[in-house]
């Protein structure tokens, strides 16, 4: 296999992974202390009260202001000011104008639950909000007609949850813009993505004891030379150079690397696994990627089993094994994608 044939590989591997927008915007949404965490969940929704202020109303005040948001924030004000002239009016106003024109198809939302023992981490499916009928509305068992359709990705238990986004849950307001904490929140999704053009792998740190300095360094010194060693040997022009590096550890955290060339983290992501994996088979949820394949997966085997790079390899999986550093199975699932969509009758 040829150097512009391997990259080609790797290229179409990458293909399949969807680059997330920087444009995306991020959003806490409450729950009414936990009350409604389980409709928004089962039924694939979230929503927002104010049921005073319609809808209809919304739309008109939007179509008649056009792209002037500051005027149509203004009118909606004195709507919200009609309705609830003994509430918060203006604060009402600005949490329906975010959930009716701000909340869009491809942002994500996060949802507590009581007590915020769990937290979920949903995509918006479309920027529409549905007509329902009455018994669709007593079907979920929720009362809120201004709703956006969302599909679930991941449920985290508190006690799992990154240290920084506990800031987060002190918004208590119905509807919060937490986009500032966009870069967390896709690290707690994924360990392998790409966003605004940058490619990110997350290593997760499973360790509880205090984390010991040579350790940390260790790890990331020899993942780096282990990894240019294999581009220098592939004759690949890749670089670690241009990779940077945040870490976030209390005992269980992350390490995030990023990079402008997705090419060369994944293939990071890649040599990481098949170390963590113990170097032939590596079976993520129910998928078995075998390493003697041909292509870019035989060519890390080669890599492992000869003489002088067994060394590097035993040098890292120690440091892998003393951090207890999880697999990045994104990358893995990348390559499955792969190799099934290669497969399939075209």
């Amino acid at each position: 296999m040829t150097e512009t044939t391997l990259l080609q590989e790797i290229d179409n591997i990458i293909a399949q992974i969807k680059e997330i927008p920087a444009s995306r915007n991020y959003w806490l949404i409450r729950t009414q202390s936990g009350e409604f965490y389980d409709s928004f969940r089962q039924h694939k929704f979230v929503a927002i009260e104010h049921e005073q202020i319609s809808l209809y109303e919304v739309n008109k005040i939007l179509e008649k202001n056009g792209k002037d948001t500051k005027a149509a924030l203004k009118e909606l004000k004195s709507l919200s000011q009609k309705k609830y002239p003994d509430d918060r009016f203006g604060l009402i106003a600005g949490q329906v104008m975010k959930f009716v024109a701000e909340l869009k198809k491809g942002d994500i939302v996060i949802i507590p639950s009581s007590n915020s023992e769990i937290i979920s981490i949903g995509e918006i499916t479309s920027s529409t909000i549905p007509e329902l009928t009455q018994a669709e509305l007593l079907k979920t068992e929720c009362p809120y007609k201004k709703r956006k359709p969302v599909k679930w990705i991941k449920d985290i238990p508190r006690d799992s949850l990154d240290p920084f986004l506990y800031r987060m849950l002190q918004a208590h307001q119905a509807i919060n813009n937490i986009t500032r904490y966009s870069d967390i929140v896709e690290r707690t999704i994924g360990n392998f993505y790409i966003k605004g053009g940058e490619a990110n792998l997350v290593l997760e740190v499973q360790q509880n004891d205090d984390i010991n300095a040579r350790q940390l360094f260790g790890l990331g010194w020899h993942l780096l030379d282990y990894s240019q060693d294999f581009f220098d040997k592939l004759k690949l022009e890749l670089s670690v150079d241009e990779i940077e590096v945040k870490i976030n550890l209390n005992s269980k955290g992350k390490i995030q690397f990023k990079a402008p060339n997705a090419r060369t983290l994944w293939l990071i992501a890649l040599l990481t696994v098949a170390v963590n994996g113990g170097g032939l088979k590596i079976d993520v949820k129910g998928f078995n990627l075998d390493l003697s394949t041909d292509g870019i997966i035989k060519k890390v085997i080669d890599y492992q089993n000869n003489k002088h790079d067994r060394e590097k390899v035993d040098t890292l999986m120690k440091n892998m094994d003393s951090l207890q550093i999880k697999s990045p199975d994104d990358a893995v699932k990348m390559f499955q994608q792969f190799s099934t969509n290669k497969n399939n009758p075209k």
